[in-house]
């Protein structure tokens, strides 16, 4: 029996050589399916994919992962490699799902097609229907496909996720990690924790993990990963937690962050304004932190409370980012316009915020409606329909 775990190509228009495409998709590893310019962008590591082929291995399948999309793989070539496998698991989004349906279609002549992905999962009934479509995996999939292959029966897997995320095993990395980058080349790209407690109405956790779970890995799980990748990738010159939240709390974060120290790279994180005190903050810039990505959203609190749920006072987060600034820590705001009610002033009031804080870097993207997210079922109760490829895709602001 072997596996392939893969991430596809995602050309526009689907099926297209790379040379003839007009743009390509950001999918596996990333939060906010998109896509953008071919050659551009960066390239996040796919977790899942990496903890699904780590598992598999560690109970003796013959398993391999295949990232596409950071190989730059025509369809032909991806076609032909998938073809000398029993099984092909495929990651789902609901902005490539019409590309997804072509690679389903040309996978299941051969292979037996297993979905997994934040699509996938919230539409898993529908799905397992269509006769190309042999099992639908809910949620964080290395215990379900391992389940799946070892039964040997199709259907739907309800979610089976890890109580203890220390008990997993360290993901799959070979020497494509080189060709990942998230705002640089050569950084290591880590998980110190799964989920996140927050209810954001836009976000995959709220539907990818049971009851929106939050589960840290300790601070020895995650000195030992980074240990273990370092030592089989000296190359890397950085270290990135592209955790869903990385600072919830206090005593953990600085028990990782003093840990860190050990290795003399610097490091950056997936931040909340409001989740640790600035002691914490000080204390992660000591030992060699030196970039924050700060999720903002909106300049508007009446988006933020009751249209995205984020449980985040603005003012109160305009004032921290100036003190991480006052600290010596890169700032980098992550924003977002095309929230359902959002008014012209709302959009400007962004905007705004946007010039005022004068971050280092932003990202400026146009909310991608996700699976079954609230987001997505409060557009589908206004408008009567599913929201379209292109509603899903979180294109980036070209004008600012």
């Amino acid at each position: 029996m072997k596996v392939l775990i893969s991430n596809p190509p995602w050309y526009v228009p689907t099926g297209v050589l790379r040379n003839k495409a007009l743009r390509m998709g950001i999918k596996a590893g990333s939060r906010w399916p998109y896509t953008d310019k071919v050659n551009k962008g960066y390239f996040p590591f796919p977790f899942n994919m990496a903890y699904a082929d780590a598992y598999l291995k560690q109970g003796g399948i013959d398993s391999t992962v295949r990232d596409s999309i950071v190989l730059f793989d025509e369809y032909a070539e991806f076609f032909e490699i998938a073809s000398n496998f029993d099984y092909v698991v495929i990651e789902t989004s609901a902005a490539s799902r019409e590309n997804d349906c072509f690679i389903i279609e040309q996978l299941a002549k051969r292979s037996k097609v297993i979905l997994v992905g934040l699509h996938a999962t919230a539409f898993a009934g529908e799905l397992i229907k269509q006769r190309e479509v042999y099992a639908v995996l809910k949620g964080e999939y290395e215990r379900n496909l391992a389940n799946c292959l070892t039964i040997g029966l199709g259907g739907v897997y309800d979610f089976d996720e890890w109580e203890n995320v220390d008990d997993a095993p360290f993901p799959t990395r070979d020497e494509t990690i080189y060709r990942y980058r998230e705002r640089q080349r050569g950084a290591l790209q880590v998980w110190a924790s799964r989920g996140c407690p927050h209810q954001c109405s836009f976000c995959y956790v709220t539907c990818f993990y049971s009851k929106n779970r939050y589960r840290p890995h300790s601070p020895e799980r995650v000195e030992g990963e980074i240990s273990d990748a370092l030592k089989r990738f000296p190359r890397l010159k950085s270290i990135y937690f592209d955790d869903d939240t990385f600072n919830i709390g206090n005593e953990r974060i600085r028990e990782i962050s003093r840990r860190l120290k050990r290795f003399n790279l610097p490091w950056s994180a997936m931040c909340r304004a409001d989740t640790c005190n600035l002691e914490t903050f000080r204390i992660m810039k000591e030992n060699g932190c030196v970039e924050l990505k700060i999720g903002i959203e909106s300049g508007s609190q009446r988006i933020l409370d009751d249209i995205i749920g984020k449980s985040l006072n603005l003012e109160n987060t305009k004032r921290i980012v100036w003190e991480l600034k006052k600290m010596g820590f890169r700032i980098h705001g992550t924003f977002m316009y095309g929230f359902p009610t959002e008014t012209v002033e709302e959009v400007q009031m962004t905007k705004n915020v946007m010039a005022e804080l004068q971050c280092n870097s932003k990202q400026y993207s146009h909310l991608g409606l996700l699976s079954g997210t609230k987001a997505w079922k409060q557009f589908e109760g206004t408008h009567g329909r599913m929201p379209t490829v292109i509603e899903s895709d979180g294109v980036l602001s070209k004008g600012m």
